[in-house]
């Protein structure tokens, strides 16, 4: 199976428009996002995006289906040499979808666990500083293949943009390049992750 048929397993869940983008993930040596709203589906624990998925998906057969072909996605980043992902989260994505404190514990620890990998790297941009980005997520995929153009990802509510120009390439890197360069990294970015787990702690009933 060639990675762009890897996902026919899960074909009755995977949106037309969305095909194309599963076809190139397995492929790409870089992976760079800015995710405004929710977590990147690659770092989603099977609770948070059973929450997301069921925000617009009422049918709970179908809906796990696409929870499925979200895990199955993310067996890229335990391969041996798995892309290198750099995401700029909003600070939003950590404390939605509606879930339990522990579904919410469990999220952040894998944020942690996935901070502690070399070719992971999580910038958490805060509530204030994401409310004043007038950009939508999106996604740029680079492949080790030069002669492979760039491409940037841009999800809608039933639809999705594919662009390959250069000029919409580099406003993108552009636009990521700032948005990380306001957000928490490293040790910064952890302290985050602690003080939120420590408030989900708190709110367990005794």
């Amino acid at each position: 199976m060639t990675a762009s048929e890897w996902w026919e397993p899960f074909s009755d869940a995977v949106p037309r428009w969305f095909s194309r983008y599963l076809g190139v993930e397995p492929s790409a040596s870089l992976i760079r996002c800015y995710e405004a709203q929710f977590l990147p589906g690659l770092f989603q624990t099977a609770a948070y995006a059973r929450a997301v998925i069921g925000l617009t998906h009422t049918d709970p057969a179908a809906a796990e289906r696409r929870v499925a072909l979200r895990q199955a996605r993310q067996r890229l980043l335990d391969r041996a040499h798995p892309p290198t992902v750099r995401a700029v989260i909003s600070e939003d994505a950590l404390t939605l979808p509606p879930m339990t404190p522990g579904q919410r514990r469990e999220q952040l620890d894998r944020l942690v666990a996935l901070m502690e990998r070399p070719h992971i790297t999580i910038a958490i941009l805060a509530s204030a500083q994401a409310g004043t980005v007038n950009a939508p997520s999106f996604t740029i995929i680079s492949f080790s293949d030069s002669a492979t153009p760039d491409l940037v990802y841009i999800e809608e509510p039933d639809d999705a943009q594919y662009l390959t120009e250069p000029a919409d390439i580099t406003h993108y890197e552009h636009l990521l390049a700032d948005l990380s360069s306001t957000g928490s990294t490293g040790d910064e970015a952890r302290a985050v992750l602690s003080e939120l787990r420590a408030r989900w702690t708190a709110a367990t009933p005794p």
